[in-house]
């Protein structure tokens, strides 16, 4: 049997032994395609630690939509410590009070949407959230040689309307710095 190229030009695509057709495609990053459209972000979140081996809040991120998705593609986390600090994801925190909103940017700089996601930070000391133990989606540590870790989630951790995420981080030294970018998009059109 013979596969044309459906184009009319009579071309004949190539099938291997184990009857493979072979192909040759361009990818792009999702990304790339959500900042075209104007529908790709990053925040950036930073605190400082106040106390040593305690759990602190680093930030919130919530989808305030009505029925668009949020997905996050990756974050970067990174430390001046000299010693480990631990920084742990969770979905569906509380955040009771304080915290600094953050205005995240379109990663298209030429776009004039605004995101859909609320990002609070805890620059201030003053955040006040609850973590649920059972709802730990992540875990990493960074320090000790390693002052940046790219976490690479590929989209796949998605927010619905009113869904959120946040982090809490433990420091080996009062002062210690975490930082975080988070880069996310949202619905991208097909």
């Amino acid at each position: 049997m013979l596969i044309e190229d459906g184009t009319g030009k009579g071309s004949v695509a190539k099938v291997d032994n184990d009857n493979r057709l072979h192909t040759l495609a361009t990818t792009r990053p999702i990304m790339v395609t959500a900042s075209e459209s104007g529908d790709a972000y990053l925040a950036y979140v930073r605190h400082s630690m106040v106390a040593i081996g305690e759990n602190e809040p680093l930030f919130q991120l919530k989808n305030n939509s009505e029925g668009k998705e949020i997905h996050v593609q990756k974050m970067i986390f990174s430390t001046n410590s000299t010693g480990v600090v631990k920084a742990e994801l969770f979905v569906d925190p509380t955040l009771t009070s304080g915290g600094t909103t953050r205005s995240p940017l379109n990663a298209n700089r030429s776009s004039g949407k605004s995101t859909i996601a609320a990002v609070v930070d805890n620059r201030a000391d003053d955040l006040v959230m609850v973590f649920d133990g059972d709802k730990e989606v992540l875990d990493v540590r960074i320090g000790e040689g390693l002052h940046s870790l790219v976490v690479d989630l590929a989209g796949a951790l998605i927010l619905g309307p009113n869904d959120t995420i946040g982090v809490q981080v433990e420091g080996p030294a009062i002062g210690a710095k975490v930082r975080a970018m988070i880069y996310y998009y949202e619905d991208v059109p097909a």
